[in-house]
């Protein structure tokens, strides 16, 4: 989160619209010292915020949302898990292409980002709209755990998603289990795990990542989906989330590796909007309705049905009923 003098200058910045403007004139207007313009600077910088700085001409924001240029803002990163990017224009979808680069080897942390997608899919086979504006991406993943705790990687996904768009912007997101992130009830993000399971050993996970950033909404939708864009009223630069996405990634997901499953679900709880609501659950033309009381270990949604019965649901559609 900002503290006041963070947000203030941001806002001068913005709103000086890639032009220079002299710290002593910041400190002037917003009537902090220089040493608190400084700080405040530093700080941004390390949530992801690209300011340059001139001695004579001062600080300017600069706006990047070339997805191309990825790799030079994620090469200065400290993190366990070494994410390349490969940046592609235009695909049928992420996944696809980071199938064929996961089964001829790819490394873990290898990233396919896409400009559009004209078959974006999400779970269940369902189409997913992915024109251009959005976040599309697909990171290709290793880990050495039983399949069993593959449903943990959604829903760590969405805590980095709900992470880093309460850090950078000051939303509020949710989180429905398994695999959306909301704002204002609506869907921000999706996610979608795929994975190549031979002998009870995980070969790759292929963890698909689909934000709404800039990318307008179909008509159809709007009533269940929405855009970062929408909820703050302004543009805003994906390499930025993208970047503060991993960085909260890479710390959840070697939490993961460690066998730390109580943390993550302790951090999903904190974003989490299903806990406590009656909700149907459909799976394979199955449905049950109870109130989620509890996510376990393993990333699985508990029930208590209506005759006091416990349900444990490991896959399937969630719709809140109240």
């Amino acid at each position: 989160m900002f503290g006041e003098v963070e947000r203030n200058v941001l806002k001068f910045l913005e709103e000086s619209c890639g032009e220079y403007v002299s710290g002593s004139l910041i400190a002037k207007k917003l009537n902090v010292t220089r040493a608190a313009v400084s700080k405040a600077v530093a700080n941004l910088r390390r949530k992801g915020f690209m300011i340059d700085s001139h001695p004579k001409r001062g600080y300017r924001l600069i706006f990047l949302d070339d997805l191309r240029e990825t790799n030079c803002i994620l090469r200065e990163l400290k993190m366990k898990l070494k994410f390349t990017v490969n940046y592609l224009t235009s695909t049928s979808s992420t996944q696809d292409i980071a199938k064929s680069l996961a089964e001829h080897g790819a490394p873990e942390g290898t990233i396919v980002i896409a400009e559009e997608m004209s078959a974006g899919r999400g779970r269940l086979g369902r189409k997913w709209h992915a024109t251009s504006g959005g976040l599309w991406m697909t990171i290709v993943l290793r880990p050495n755990v039983p399949p069993v705790k593959m449903q943990l990687i959604s829903l760590l996904a969405g805590v980095a998603v709900a992470k880093a768009l309460a850090n950078l912007y000051g939303l509020k997101p949710k989180l429905k289990w398994p695999n959306d992130v909301l704002i204002n009830d609506r869907k921000v993000c999706g996610i979608l795990a795929e994975a190549s399971i031979e002998a009870d050993a995980i070969n790759y996970i292929l963890l698909g990542v689909g934000i709404n950033v800039n990318n307008e909404i179909p008509e159809d939708l709007k009533n269940v989906a929405i855009s970062v864009k929408e909820a703050l009223g302004k543009t805003v630069p994906r390499a930025l989330i993208l970047r503060a996405f991993l960085v909260e990634f890479d710390k959840l997901y070697a939490e993961f590796n460690r066998g730390n499953t109580r943390r993550i679900i302790e951090d999903w709880e904190k974003y989490a909007s299903t806990i406590g609501k009656k909700v149907r659950a459909i799976y394979r033309d199955r449905a049950i309705e109870g109130l989620a009381v509890d996510v376990k270990n393993d990333g699985s949604l508990v029930l208590k049905l209506e005759d006091g019965s416990i349900a444990v649901i490991n896959a399937g559609d969630i719709i809140h009923l109240r």
